[in-house]
C-alpha cells in the first residue's frame, strides 16, 4: 500500500494570502502582512529573520547572504575536551607500558624462538608500535590554547551559511571565516517588499553542520587528531537565529562588510531577483 499524501498549496497563515514560490529556497514572505514562513518537515512555520547592519559604507553593490548562527555552551566543551584528552593520554600509556612489557619479556622470546624459530615478541612490540601511532592525541598547550580564544570571546557562534550553492566548499570556507572571526554587529528585524530571505538550509540541518564548521576553525595540528575530534560534539544553546549578513560584490570577488575577508563571487549562487541594497 503507497503512503498517502497530501498536496497543500503554500499560504500565510496569518492572513491566507498564496505565498511566492522560490524554487529551492526554504522561507516565504508574505507579500500582504510581511510576515516570513520556512518550510520544515512538519509544514509551514513561522521565523523571524534579522539583517546586520553594514559597518562601513560599500563602493560597490550590496548582496545579503543568509545565515544560521549558533549559539554553543562553551563550559560544555571545556568538559569534553578535558575529558577526551585525559583519556587519550591515558589509552597511550597503557600502550606504552605494554609495549616496554613486550620488550623486557625475554624469556618468552627465547623459549618461542628455540621451539618454533618464529620471533613473536618483536611482532607484538611492533604491533603495539603501530597503535600507539594510531592514537591522535592534541597537546596541552594546543587545546588549552584552543579553549582561551573561544572562551575570551564571553560567548561563541557558529556561523552556518543558508545560501544556496552547488559548491559545498562555500559552506565551509565562508562559515569558517565567520565563525574564526566572531565579528560583532547591530541587527534589525527584516520587513517591507521585497526583502525575501534566499535560505536554502533549514534550521535542523544547520544544526547538524555546527561541529563540521566549527572543525574547519581549529588549527591543522589539532584537525588530524582524529580519536580527539570524533569525540567532541558541540551542544547548542538556544534556538538558531536567522541572520542576512552585507556582502559587497566587486568583479569577481565579494568582501565581508561587517568582518575582514574576501571569497570568490562563484561560490555563490544567487538568482537574477536577489535582493540589492
Amino acid at each position: 500500500m503507497k503512503d498517502a499524501f497530501t498536496v497543500r498549496p503554500l499560504r500565510c497563515e496569518h492572513c491566507g494570502s498564496e505565498l511566492p514560490v522560490m524554487g529551492q529556497f526554504v522561507t516565504f514572505q508574505c507579500q500582504n502582512c510581511f510576515l516570513y514562513w520556512i518550510l520544515s518537515p512538519e509544514g509551514l512555520k513561522p521565523v523571524t529573520a534579522y539583517r546586520a547592519a553594514p559597518k562601513r559604507e560599500p563602493a560597490g553593490e550590496t548582496i545579503y547572504l543568509p545565515f544560521w548562527v549558533i549559539e554553543v555552551d562553551c563550559s560544555n566543551l571545556r568538559s569534553q575536551v578535558t575529558t577526551t584528552v585525559t583519556e587519550l593520554h591515558e589509552k597511550t600509556k597503557v600502550i606504552a607500558g605494554t609495549q616496554v612489557e613486550l620488550e623486557q619479556d625475554n624469556e618468552i622470546e627465547s623459549l618461542v624462538r628455540e621451539n618454533f624459530g618464529y620471533d613473536i615478541t618483536m611482532r607484538a612490540v611492533k604491533f603495539v608500535q603501530e597503535a600507539s601511532r594510531s592514537v591522535s592525541v592534541p597537546t596541552s598547550a594546543e587545546v588549552n590554547y584552543m579553549l582561551r580564544r573561544i572562551e575570551s570571546a564571553g560567548k561563541y557562534y557558529i556561523y552556518v551559511p543558508s545560501f544556496k550553492s552547488v559548491n559545498t566548499y562555500a559552506y565551509l570556507k565562508i562559515g569558517r571565516l565567520m565563525t574564526k572571526r566572531q565579528p560583532g554587529y547591530r541587527v534589525l528585524k527584516s520587513s517591507g517588499v521585497s526583502r525575501s530571505i534566499l535560505c536554502a538550509l533549514q534550521a535542523d540541518e544547520a544544526l547538524s553542520l555546527v561541529d563540521f564548521v566549527f572543525f574547519a576553525t581549529l588549527p591543522e595540528s589539532i584537525q588530524e587528531s582524529s580519536d580527539f575530534l570524533e569525540r567532541i560534539r558541540l551542544k547548542p544553546v538556544g534556538s538558531p537565529y536567522l541572520i542576512e549578513f552585507p556582502f559587497e560584490r566587486t568583479g569577481a570577488s565579494i568582501s565581508s562588510l561587517i568582518a575582514d575577508f574576501n571569497i570568490s563571487g562563484r561560490l555563490i549562487e544567487l538568482p537574477e531577483e536577489a535582493p540589492r541594497s
